[in-house]
């Protein structure tokens, strides 16, 4: 990659800017490339060991891999150099959902809050948490708080098509994303990216996939020609979604796995970064690899997004076009069911600990 190139020249012509170190650390991880991106954090710190860009990237980047121990050093030495940093305090938070520290979380997000008053994020964060495990009332008043600070924001929107999901409302949650995705809402924190995925996977569920194409031309007119060229970073959005519509049926006619994880990897690259984790079951569903969504529900997602995403394949609840024969399977139907129980452990939990909490305001 020539801008990779041109980074790593620049950090070789001044080696005591940090600023380079984090911008190439920056491109690679937009690339996949971790390790690589990990390695040129730690070389800048060693240059600035007190520069908090790089430090806050580092943990950032520790905190995606699921380095939880790493992560939440790197978040307090962040917190360390500058204690309003709700950002990292957000992260320590994540961490504690992700194990199971619910009470933790709920209180890092409020301290977090009280830090940054005015970032509508912060609430939008806890909304999404809260959808994930069905406490709609709970989140329905931190969405609320969110747009009371920043109406109509992106991130805000797209959690709120996460309430018609958890609902079951596919209907709504198809016309919520169209219309986010005609008005061309921007893709701060992968806000398009998502809205496109959650809009396809929607017609799916809906038994309207037939028309998806048709949809996708009329948003970006052209985009399904073969020699279009895009003009935004939209616009190359929705053209890669096009592109991997397209290969889809092929993949499956070889018998192939178009989602296996050097495919990701692209997908990540080309639907803009950073791309939300959420967007991989997503797209598994809009192809049709229901096992494959499965697959990263269980393995590859963090607490909150396997909660919320476990509940489109749920018997009774999700679509049944959703439904697996890999979740049918005992082992996988067991894996399936204690993450039910956990998050009805989860909610009880959060549930109490909000009470408590009314109860001494």
């Amino acid at each position: 990659d020539e801008r990779i190139a041109r980074f790593t020249d620049a950090i070789a012509r001044q080696p005591w800017e940090s600023r380079g170190y984090l911008h190439l650390a920056l491109l690679l991880w937009q690339n996949n490339r971790t390790d690589e991106a990990r390695d040129w954090l730690n070389r800048g710190l060693v240059i600035a060991p007190d520069d908090i860009g790089v430090r806050s990237a580092r943990a950032r980047l520790l905190h995606s891999e699921g380095r939880f121990d790493e992560a939440s050093e790197a978040f307090a030495e962040v917190l360390k150099l500058n204690p309003r940093d709700a950002t990292m305090l957000v992260g320590l938070a994540d961490i504690d959902f992700a194990r199971g520290n619910y009470s933790e979380w709920f209180d890092k997000m409020l301290r977090a809050i009280k830090l940054q008053p005015l970032d509508y994020e912060i609430p939008v964060h806890i909304a999404h948490c809260l959808y994930s495990l069905d406490l709609v009332n709970d989140g329905d008043w931190y969405l609320g708080h969110a747009e009371s600070i920043a109406a109509g924001r992106s991130r805000t929107r797209v959690v709120e098509l996460y309430r018609s999901v958890v609902l079951a409302d596919f209907a709504k949650a198809h016309d919520l994303s169209e219309a986010m995705l005609f008005e061309r809402i921007d893709n701060r924190r992968g806000a398009f990216s998502l809205t496109l995925l959650v809009y396809v996977t929607m017609m799916d569920a809906l038994d309207r996939s037939a028309g998806i194409m048709n949809k996708l031309d009329q948003l970006v007119p052209g985009v399904t020609a073969a020699d279009y060229q895009p003009k935004s970073e939209l616009e190359h959005i929705v053209q890669s979604y096009v592109n991997l519509m397209r290969m889809y049926p092929a993949a499956a006619e070889l018998d192939g796995n178009v989602l296996g994880d050097a495919a990701l990897s692209q997908v990540n690259k080309n639907l803009g970064w950073p791309t939300p984790v959420e967007i991989e079951p997503s797209l598994a569903l809009a192809l049709g690899e229901q096992d494959r969504a499965v697959e990263l529900i269980l393995t590859r997602l963090d607490t909150s997004m396997a909660f919320f995403w476990a509940s489109l394949i749920t018997p009774g609840k999700g679509s049944s076009r959703f439904l697996s024969p890999l979740a049918q399977e005992p082992a996988v139907a067991h894996r399936l069911a204690g993450l039910a129980s956990d998050k009805q452990k989860a909610a009880t939990e959060v549930s109490r600990y909000i009470a408590e909490l009314d109860l001494h305001l």
